[in-house]
């Protein structure tokens, strides 16, 4: 066996590594691994870091380079496994100490629901419809997939109003269940539900992000599960995993069609040879492997692609030199000035994951830090779930718990920025679940 073989199956040996913490961690409950975001968290690393590149390496698939020194390859094996494994202890510092699931989750009732819930639905509209202008610019389909960063660069606010349509369809799931459980009428819920589901994948493609057309359906979805009062028969299991696995195939399908589409050609067959239809849309892993190929060139950002996560909102026409986030970072550092804020040409952002970020900015220690950090928030998500006493704040922890875990999978400033597309109805349901008070069912939902 040749030590590019090797490093694949230690790859896949630590990938079923953390699919069995995602297991404990989720007390080997279907329902209770969508509960707790530490179970969620560590699936997908493991599927997405260690599984992914062990699938690539002993198939000889690679995106940047066509081959990497086994050195650097076998180093950020090493920096994933210290990863995980602080994101696991911090987790255990800030998690609460039983993590079972809330009881009692109650429709929130009207008729300040239904007032919150299409003041949402309108802000989100009106993101798209600003958004709209974004397509009509761009001088065609091939164009806006090409250069559709480029044009939402300085469309802050309406990104975030359009993105809040991702959250809307599992926020209105939850008080449709909700309302089932406490014998309340759900039928215009119901409706509203499917309708927002529409518009939320539609608004993904309509932006050309997968990522946004895929996740209301996989949010939605997950909700259902959490909120089920007890345990779903197998055939129902294997229905979502199969489901599940059908997604990640639509999306390796949606970013080549992309791809082709942006680069004006027809979409080739080798395109879909081996394991790159499943593993194309997850190869941010590789970003690490390239600066530890190239680390002689690097040059520590010192934090900056944080710092530009939260000043995002400061126009670059009043700080010209605002710092740029991760994604143009990383594009620069593969093809230098590939990437100038206000630049029309400009390429493509490139999404770098949360490791390799930490790695641009502070080196092998930034990876560690970064896996700390991210596993104390991840507890304090948790507590979240466990407070919960409504069906609607329940099912945004939820929504927020599967951003946190593709927050791994980003660069900061997006993955901020996507929370904050939660954050918005997240507060919402919290303003309105405060109204619930010790209020019994029949109660707080009268009006529906």
């Amino acid at each position: 066996m040749d030590e590019v073989s090797a490093l694949g199956w230690a790859h896949l040996a630590a990938g079923a590594a953390a699919m069995v913490g995602a297991v404990e961690a989720s007390g080997r409950s279907l329902a209770g691994f969508v509960r707790s975001p530490l179970a969620v968290a560590l699936a997908y690393f493991g599927f997405a870091f260690l599984i992914v590149p062990g699938l690539n390496l002993l198939f000889g698939v690679s995106f940047w380079q066509s081959s990497y020194r086994p050195d650097s390859v076998e180093r950020s094996l090493w920096l994933s496994l210290a990863f995980v494994a602080l994101v696991a202890a911090g987790y255990r510092c800030t998690a609460p100490a039983q993590g079972g699931a809330s009881s009692n989750l109650r429709p929130v009732g009207e008729p300040g629901w239904t007032v919150a819930a299409v003041a949402l639905a309108l802000l989100g509209l009106a993101g798209l419809a600003l958004l709209g202008r974004s397509v009509l610019e761009a001088g065609g389909l091939a164009n806006y997939f090409l250069l559709r960063n480029t044009l939402a660069a300085g469309e802050g606010p309406s990104l975030i109003l359009a993105a809040l349509w991702q959250a809307m369809p599992a926020l209105i799931l939850a008080e449709v269940l909700a309302r089932r459980r406490a014998s309340l009428p759900a039928g215009r819920w119901r409706l509203a539900f499917f309708s927002a589901l529409a518009v939320a994948v539609a608004a993904g493609l309509f932006q050309g992000s997968r990522t946004k057309a895929l996740y209301p359906l996989l949010a939605a979805g997950m909700v259902w599960i959490a909120l089920q009062p007890g345990e779903l028969p197998r055939r129902v299991k294997l229905a979502l995993l199969g489901s599940v696995a059908g997604l990640a195939l639509v999306g390796g399908v949606l970013g080549i069609a992309r791809e082709s589409v942006a680069a004006g050609r027809v979409v080739q067959s080798e395109a879909f040879a081996g394991p790159r239809l499943v593993t194309e849309a997850f190869r941010e892993y590789e970003n690490l492997w390239y600066l530890l190929d190239h680390e002689a060139r690097l040059k520590p950002l010192g934090g900056s692609t944080f710092l530009a996560g939260f000043v995002f909102w400061v126009p670059r026409s009043i700080w010209p030199d605002k710092p740029l986030g991760g994604g143009p970072d990383f594009v620069n550092f593969i093809w230098p000035w590939g990437y100038e804020p206000g630049r029309k040409d400009n390429r493509s952002s490139i999404t770098p994951g949360l490791m390799a970020e930490g790695f641009m900015n502070f080196g092998a220690p930034g990876v560690l830090l970064a896996g700390g950090f991210y596993g104390l928030l991840l507890g304090l998500l948790a507590r979240v779930w466990t407070r919960s006493r409504s069906a609607a704040m329940a099912g945004l922890a939820v929504c927020l718990s599967l951003r946190w875990a593709e927050f791994l999978g980003m660069e900061f400033f997006g993955g901020l920025f996507n929370l904050l597309s939660v954050a918005l109805p997240f507060l919402v349901a919290w303003a309105a679940e405060a109204r619930l008070g010790g209020r019994p069912v029949a109660e707080a939902g009268q009006g529906g």
